[in-house]
């Protein structure tokens, strides 16, 4: 039986579901790093306490029916920033990033009800940004 269920990769990030012990996992860590010593692979797992995974802007866990939910993440260290209305950028780029943030957004969570805290955040972003009440709810 194949223990590796699936495995993505972006870029320099790989992300996957493993079925076996954590120590079978460890011994493939282990393996893997011994191929090639400039490229090192870091081990995250939710064996134990740790019962979420994060990657890029996603965490992801598995849910009470078994399927695995992912919902937006944005590390506690991130700025509480967004692109200002005062820049230089035309209204039809400002109009874009709002809704390209939105739709990033939705499309990261497997359920609109775990979208529903990062999208207020957002508009949190923009508003301190200085957007208008109005240029937010229009692009949304």
């Amino acid at each position: 039986m194949n223990k590796l269920m699936q495995y993505l990769v972006y870029v320099d990030d790989g992300w996957g579901v493993w079925r076996g012990s954590l120590q079978e996992l460890k011994i493939l860590t282990k393996k893997a790093n011994e191929i090639n010593p400039k490229f090192q692979v870091t081990l995250d797992h939710t064996a134990g306490d740790q019962k979420r995974l994060r990657i890029l802007d996603i965490e992801a866990w598995v849910g009470g029916n078994g399927r695995i939910e992912h919902q937006f993440y944005r590390k506690e260290t991130a700025k509480d920033y967004c692109l200002v209305a005062t820049s230089s950028h035309s209204l039809k780029v400002k109009a874009n990033y709002i809704q390209s943030e939105v739709m990033r957004i939705r499309m990261n969570c497997s359920k609109q009800e775990y979208a529903w805290h990062h999208l207020e955040r957002f508009r949190h972003r923009l508003m301190k940004g200085g957007y208008p009440i109005w240029f937010i709810d229009l692009h949304y």
